[in-house]
């Protein structure tokens, strides 16, 4: 399965009692910290929460699971395996505040990002690889998601890849796109 920082979304849908939308919502407010340091997540690690995938004109459902304004949340792998991806922000919720990925060792199977799944990170994200393996790729943003602030990828010692793999690539994701090979 995959770990979150914040909670999951509700939408009232299930409760026979009608609760007014966002009376049951999880929300974090202040500042988190995901470390592994061994053993292995069958899945993705996310800074932000698990939000609703639903489309409704009357409801804003991306604010469910939502990280609140001025919060700071971290994902740190210093050791162990992460089957999937690794992400600063949410999925499919809004990180409100800014987030930070730091690989400093163990394996990431799948990409590590410094954004959400598709949500919105409102503030900064930052990426600090120094040391570990990285199997596909490191992206500053999100994966079709939005960074309205500033995005932030620093390599200081390097990535090991698998050898069967290409080269992993280097991307920024936000508005002044640019990319770069390393």
């Amino acid at each position: 399965g995959n770990i979150y920082a914040s909670g999951k979304g509700y939408d009232g849908s299930k409760d026979s009692h009608k609760l007014e939308y966002g009376q049951r919502n999880a929300y974090l407010n202040g500042e988190c910290t995901i470390s592994l340091q061994g053993g292995t997540v069958k899945g993705s690690i996310y800074g932000g929460g698990q939000g609703i995938n639903k489309v409704n004109d009357s409801v804003d459902y991306s604010k469910c699971a939502r990280v609140e304004p001025g919060s700071t949340v971290s994902v740190n792998l210093l050791d162990g395996i992460v089957e999937g991806d690794i992400y600063g922000g949410g999925e499919v919720a809004s990180v409100l505040g800014s987030t930070a990925v730091t690989v400093k060792g163990g394996t990431v199977w799948g990409n590590v990002y410094g954004g959400g799944r598709e949500g919105i990170v409102k503030n900064d994200t930052m990426v600090t690889v120094d040391g570990g393996t990285i199997q596909e790729n490191v992206y500053g943003g999100g994966k079709e998601g939005i960074v309205e602030g500033r995005t932030t990828v620093n390599i200081v010692s390097g990535i090991s890849v698998n050898p069967s793999l290409a080269a992993p690539r280097v991307r920024w994701m936000s508005p002044g796109y640019r990319e770069s090979l390393s």
